[in-house]
């Protein structure tokens, strides 16, 4: 305890150096934290963002389906499957869907569109298509549909009217035509998809592509959104059978885990460049230090002070400068992530591979923040003494009264 109590008052010995060198280590580590729960509340703002539109948190299609785009591959033993899905305690709400490539037209202009079709009651359950809705109504009429709007403006066409879809018939093999009334306009916040998407009722999707009672999709909302990203869960194992398959955002969007692993990597390489940073810190006040009582450890030497006490003795300094910038760390983090926590930081707008961010981005404050960086933190500074440490071992009298005069 002595030799902690030493290095104590040895580092209020020069208050101002020690109070500048301690808010440097704080601030870096605080800098740290802050962006490590910022690039968090990102990739939770992309991935509700990118599941609360149609990719929802999980898909269901038969396994040909997302390879080949054809719309004769329909889901296998739909009965089965919908009774899988109601014994799933994981599994909160499920829709069906059909999905395909149509021709949309007008009386100004045609274009080529992806088309949903689905039930607008059950869809709310999985998603928040409703809350994409800035104009008209949600599918209240058979006929109804609802078109992106970007799409809108392609076609030259306003709400009310009249519009043709166009598409190969699977019994038939001949095209089919089917007029729509638009109901209303969707915005998603990215280019493509409010200038490609629209969506009928399942019904009307069926009857136009002769599927009868076949869907191509199933959506499904799970206990929670951190499921989804689990790619080996045993919920998929078990829905994908009958030549199914079973997928969870995290690989029906790669995207969305190659810009939490970018951000992880972005962490490493900030937390490298602030160690090199505190490093340097500390190495100088230690030894601005040393050099100051040259004399002091001479005579502490000429005393008998073995090279072990003075180690221990410069290590303590270090240990107590590392607790010092924790305290300024801390309330760096309460004063600025209580800010960004509370207000966000405002990207609206902002399209990032292919996901619009629509809310503004809010820092998350994870256990490891407050725990393991701090305790790493106390660590890694005194390591770092112990170079000046073994430094001021070697002072001997001779040297320190050379070094005096």
């Amino acid at each position: 305890m002595i030799f902690l109590k030493l290095g104590f008052l040895n580092v209020l010995r020069n208050k101002r150096r020690t109070f500048l060198t301690a808010t440097a280590i704080g601030v870096g580590l605080s800098a740290l934290i802050i962006i490590d729960g910022v690039m968090l509340g990102m990739q939770k703002n992309m991935i509700e963002t990118a599941t609360s539109g149609p990719l929802g948190e999980a898909q269901v299609h038969h396994d040909k389906f997302l390879d080949e785009n054809e719309v004769e591959y329909t889901i296998n033993h739909f009965d089965k499957l919908k009774e899988k899905l109601e014994a799933r305690k994981e599994v909160v709400a499920w829709s069906e869907r059909t999905l395909s490539q149509a021709m949309i037209s007008s009386p100004n202009d045609s274009r080529n569109i992806i088309l949903y079709g689905i039930k607008p009651f059950k869809e709310k359950k999985v998603n928040s298509l409703l809350d994409y809705l800035i104009e008209g109504t949600f599918l209240k009429s058979k006929k109804g549909i609802i078109l992106g709007r970007k799409l809108l403006k392609n076609l030259k066409a306003e709400l009310g009217d009249k519009i043709i879809l166009t598409q190969l018939n699977v019994k038939t093999k001949e095209l089919s035509q089917e007029q729509f009334r638009i109901e209303g306009v969707a915005s998603f916040g990215s280019k493509e998809m409010d200038s490609r998407l629209a969506f009928i009722h399942l019904e009307m999707g069926q009857k136009i592509l002769g599927l009868e009672e076949k869907v191509h999709e199933v959506v499904i909302k799970l206990e929670s959104l951190e499921m989804g990203g689990i790619e080996d869960l045993p919920i998929w194992d078990k829905l994908s059978e009958n030549n199914n398959l079973a997928q969870g955002w995290s690989t029906l969007a790669p995207g969305l885990s190659i810009i939490s692993r970018m951000s992880n990597k972005s962490t490493a390489i900030i937390t490298t460049i602030l160690s090199l940073l505190v490093s340097i810190g500390v190495i100088n006040t230690l030894f601005m230090s040393i050099y100051e009582r040259m004399y002091e450890f001479g005579i502490l030497r000429a005393l008998g002070t073995s090279s072990y006490e003075i180690f221990k003795m410069i290590v303590s300094e270090s240990f107590f400068i590392g607790l010092f910038s924790l305290l300024v760390s801390f309330f760096l983090t309460l004063m600025f992530g209580s800010y960004i926590g509370y207000y966000g930081i405002d990207y609206g707008g902002i399209e990032f591979n292919n996901v619009t961010f629509q809310k503004p981005i809010y820092f998350i404050l994870k256990w490891y923040h407050y725990t393991l960086y701090p305790i790493i933190e106390i660590f890694f500074i005194t390591f770092i003494g112990f170079y000046p440490a073994i430094s001021a071992t070697k002072i001997t009298m001779a040297r320190a009264i050379k070094k005096t005069l």
